[in-house]
């Protein structure tokens, strides 16, 4: 797995779109593992993929803001992959 590099709160604050940028393999592993984990096929994948990116930017990057650090920025970030399948029904 691509290793999260300031996966502290403040980290993420600071700056939550040079975060994403810097961060962006490790955001896309999170993704591919959702979604292999729910058996999506290699385009559903890719959009999942794009969609979570999207998502992390959207609002001036509201979602990565409310991360609070009360667990590991990997299971966030695959809460909200979950989360965006459920809202967007991608299909697999």
């Amino acid at each position: 797995m691509s290793d999260v590099t300031g996966a502290a709160p403040r980290d993420v604050h600071r700056d939550p779109g040079a975060w994403l940028e810097a961060n962006a393999r490790a955001v896309a592993h999170v993704a591919r593992r959702v979604a292999q984990s729910r058996g999506l096929h290699a385009d559903a994948s890719r959009a999942l993929e794009s969609a979570v990116r999207a998502r992390l930017a959207a609002d001036d990057y509201e979602v990565l803001r409310r991360y609070r650090g009360e667990a590991d920025i990997r299971t966030y970030l695959a809460v909200v992959a979950s989360r965006l399948l459920l809202d967007q029904r991608l299909p697999s």
